[in-house]
């Protein structure tokens, strides 16, 4: 949705910033850490789908059939868990990203369920919700690679391999571990 309302809006000469707002179902939103203390759909689907698709972020909405609802909440603690995961998204994008320059590049890459958001031919992030690895079409040149975590904000781990060498499709390596991870690729000057 994200991109489509980018490509729209560009489309018309009026571009617009794109964020989420209110997802559902209505019923269940952004569930207390109580119900959901990881996270994982909503950081996967929504948090990063919508920043690596070029879109300015996420206003969470709190379901009804929940405790700190939309319309009763007094406890924004209940959230708090949430609140870390995303700062650590907007904090990894500030500190790593020229995000201003940089838009999704989904094609870029072999795994169907990733996303990859690059400034293309200097930096690549590329998220991948199970762990898993992919390929992708790099320029000629040689990039660095390096692991980031999207549930806490911990240095980057350097890749295995640690870098690799552009000019066809090459693989990014394997994550640390099973659980969603963010690959960052940066041209080596």
């Amino acid at each position: 949705e994200t991109k489509f309302w980018l490509k729209a809006s560009a489309d018309s000469g009026n571009t617009w910033v794109v964020n989420l707002d209110e997802i559902g179902p209505s019923w269940k939103g952004a569930l207390p850490d109580q119900y959901d203390p990881a996270h994982d759909t909503i950081r996967y689907k929504v948090l990063w789908g919508n920043l690596m698709a070029g879109g300015a972020g996420t206003e969470w909405y709190f379901g009804y059939k929940f405790p700190h609802s939309d319309l009763a909440c007094e406890d924004w603690r209940s959230r708090d868990k949430l609140w870390d995961q995303t700062k650590v998204a907007l904090d990894f994008f500030h500190t790593y990203l020229p995000f201003t320059d940089m838009k999704s590049a989904d094609d870029l890459t072999t795994e169907k369920t990733d996303y990859c958001f690059a400034k293309e031919g200097q930096i690549y992030a590329i998220y991948l919700p199970e762990g898993k690895t992919t390929d992708i079409s790099l320029p000629e040149g040689k990039f660095d690679v390096a692991w980031f975590n999207p549930r806490t904000w911990d240095k980057l781990i350097k890749g295995d391999p640690g870098q690799i060498t552009g000019g066809k499709k090459v693989s990014i390596g394997t994550p640390p571990n099973q659980n969603d991870w963010v690959c960052l690729i940066k041209l080596n000057n």
